[in-house]
């Protein structure tokens, strides 16, 4: 572990390197353009959604898991990340369905059960 440490000391002072972005790299398998593993992540949400046959993860309503990868990903609309997602994945029709039951206070259910 002490080698692993001293070559991100060393990359971080030498090359500028952020150490949580490649903490996150390590840690996460994460790509080298974390963006393709953005999407990675939003087809298979994407794809787990589709073999249920349903709207949501959740069903026919959203649930819990609904909620928080709409929270992750609603951090970051209006930035082009954003952007290049709903270019590259399929998730555009799900988040503007969770986008609508949420602006119309669907989730309540979720957290009266």
């Amino acid at each position: 572990m002490q080698c692993i440490e001293a070559v991100i000391e060393g990359l971080i002072k030498y090359r500028q390197i952020s150490y949580y972005h490649i903490l996150l790299l390590f840690r996460h398998n994460l790509k080298d353009n974390v963006r393709v593993s953005l999407y990675d992540a939003c087809n298979h949400w994407m794809k787990s959604i589709k073999l249920q046959g349903t709207k949501f993860m959740g069903g026919d309503t959203p649930d819990l898991s609904d909620l928080a990868a709409y929270g992750v990903l609603s951090s970051i609309e209006g930035c082009s990340t954003f952007k290049d997602l709903l270019q590259h994945t399929s998730v555009g029709p799900w988040y503007d369905s969770m986008k609508d039951t949420i602006q119309r206070h669907g989730g309540c259910s979720v957290m009266n059960n």
